[in-house]
């Protein structure tokens, strides 16, 4: 379970494949779920998956390849492996549980707004969603229309403590 906000930072990676960007988290020491469309140019194009994490003493970020293990199109959904071993081996709980409506949640994730320093984002759970390519509709007050949140797209979706989700899709209106 995270208890402090730097343990979520610790296990959230940058990822940079070919012409896309987004983010991904630790599932493992050595594994990270995004989502696919952020390492699409390497299914289609052979491209590298360049991960970027902080470093231990928090000044500045340290370089990974990875190598893609498995990803479903229709769940828009990877897991990448890591070649070389980080010095953090901590990761982030994944939880089996049911999301209900108004409970509070939290992401972190590098959108090419924040893409130095990362951003982090909380609100609520505003609606179950079925038949589109998202099912969960999320709010927050923290969303300013005017920036751009792409690159945040395979951010961990945080309740209660643990991943309940991840972050793929994105209508911010105004």
């Amino acid at each position: 379970m995270l208890i402090h906000p730097e343990q979520l930072v610790d296990n959230v990676s940058r990822i940079s494949c070919g012409d896309e960007h987004g983010t991904g988290f630790f599932i493992s020491p050595t594994r990270l779920l995004t989502a696919r469309h952020v390492i699409v140019d390497h299914i289609t194009d052979a491209c590298e998956i360049i991960l970027q994490t902080s470093n231990v003493d928090r000044n500045g970020m340290i370089q990974f390849q990875g190598k893609l293990i498995d990803h479903d199109e229709k769940l828009d959904v990877a897991i990448i492996e890591l070649i070389e071993e980080r010095p953090i081996q901590t990761f982030i709980p994944v939880a089996l549980d049911y999301i209900r409506y108004n409970e509070e949640w939290d992401t972190f994730g590098y959108p090419f707004a924040k893409l130095a320093e990362g951003l982090t984002l909380n609100g609520t759970i505003l609606a179950l969603i079925r038949n589109l390519p998202y099912d969960i509709s999320l709010v927050s007050d923290d969303v300013d229309t005017r920036l751009s949140y792409s690159g945040l797209s395979g951010s961990p979706l945080i309740m209660f403590g643990k991943v309940s989700g991840i972050i793929t899709w994105s209508t911010i209106r105004g």
